[in-house]
């Protein structure tokens, strides 16, 4: 079952349709466990890996339905 606070996927004003967002860890917000009981959708700690040590949800980029997701590295 599919959270109904899940704010994807999303049309933005031009049509183009998001699908995700990316963390600064790599992640995506999908992978990231819900803060505020459930409210927040993907704004609490990284489930992707249990060596992610990603405590919270920060923005990085959208990603968009039909781009390639092409993993930025980390510096």
């Amino acid at each position: 079952m599919q959270n109904p606070n899940n704010p994807f996927p999303a049309t933005l004003p031009d049509g183009t349709i998001v699908i995700d967002e990316k963390c600064r860890c790599g992640h995506l917000r999908s992978e990231h466990q819900s803060a505020l009981r459930g409210a927040a959708f993907g704004h609490g700690r990284c489930k992707k890996s249990r060596f992610c040590g990603c405590q919270k949800f920060s923005w990085a980029e959208r990603i968009y339905k039909g781009v390639p997701n092409t993993p930025k590295r980390k510096k």
